[in-house]
């Protein structure tokens, strides 16, 4: 019984296949021509495939571009203030091994940059000794650049270990160069300094770099003020940036007197009590705790 139900479905199944034949067989070409022929279905797959791969290399060049894009903005992701009181000196070494040591009443910001240090002195005077990575010397455009702001001046550096002061005028500045070599660039010029060099602006106006006495110009480094023929009374205003001595001066003549020799920072009121030993001065010392300077008689 269950066999024969089967038969008379498929034979009913049968029929209405026939049936539908039947009744779409006028229409067969048409159908048959809205229908792809082999090579468009094949060419249509291809198609959908370069489509699918070009998709890919947009999205690879898209991501590729996000990242240039990052590396061209350069972003920060650190920045710290390093700073010292009047007659305080301080070294601090960075991430990558550089070192920056700050002389008496100095500030420094530190902004560390995706590929780029950079520091801006806002006040003082410090000395700044970079590590460079091992390839440097073969491919220094992989190296994170090191650039110091002093004002309007960008001093990139391009060697080793540089000293840069800013005077408290808010204009003059010094830049000198230990060892290596740095760039710097104004809006008057743009200027390489080389190792033994010295650069000076007074009053927005630049001088002519010079070899000068460097160990001199950084003896702040190890403690010391060293000065060479030079007036009295530049001397005491050096010695001053420390700690004020209360110094007056008895006439403009002693003020112009030149003289040699070293001072111990920590030790910048012994110098005034010997300074009658080097130098033809009368030295009294005041109630009040400072000093007068007179011609000797």
């Amino acid at each position: 019984m269950v066999d024969s139900d089967k038969s008379k479905k498929t034979n009913s199944t049968e029929q209405n296949q026939q049936r539908v034949q039947r009744a779409l067989a006028p229409f067969e070409d048409s159908l048959i021509e809205q229908l792809p022929t082999a090579e468009q279905i094949i060419h249509r797959a291809l198609a959908r495939q370069k489509q699918k791969q070009q998709h890919k290399h947009l999205l690879l060049l898209a991501g590729l571009g996000s990242v240039l894009g990052v590396l061209w903005l350069n972003p920060s992701y650190d920045q710290k203030v390093f700073s010292t009181r009047i007659g305080e000196q301080k070294q601090f070494e960075l991430t990558d091994g550089s070192r920056i040591q700050l002389n008496t009443q100095t500030q420094l910001i530190v902004t560390t940059h995706l590929r780029s240090s950079e520091f801006k002195l806002l006040q003082g005077e410090a000395s700044f000794t970079v590590k460079h990575t091992a390839w440097h010397s073969v491919a220094p455009w992989l190296k994170r650049s090191f650039v110091v702001w002093a004002k309007d001046v960008k001093i990139e550096d391009i060697g080793t270990v540089f000293n840069v002061r800013c005077e408290p005028n808010g204009t003059d500045l010094q830049i000198s160069v230990s060892e290596g070599q740095v760039r710097i660039s104004s809006a008057q010029q743009n200027i390489d300094l080389y190792q033994g060099q010295s650069l000076y602006r007074q009053h927005d106006q630049w001088f002519k770099p010079s070899h000068a006495n460097i160990a001199q110009l950084t003896s702040w480094q190890t403690g010391s003020y060293q000065f060479m023929d030079q007036p009295l009374v530049e001397v005491i205003d050096e010695l001053n940036r420390y700690g004020n001595l209360s110094v007056e001066f008895r006439d403009h003549h002693v003020e112009q007197l030149r003289i040699t020799g070293e001072v111990k920072l920590k030790h910048r009121k012994q110098f005034m009590q010997d300074l009658e030993k080097f130098a033809p001065v009368k030295v009294t010392a005041q109630d009040q705790g400072g000093f007068m300077i007179a011609s000797r008689p």
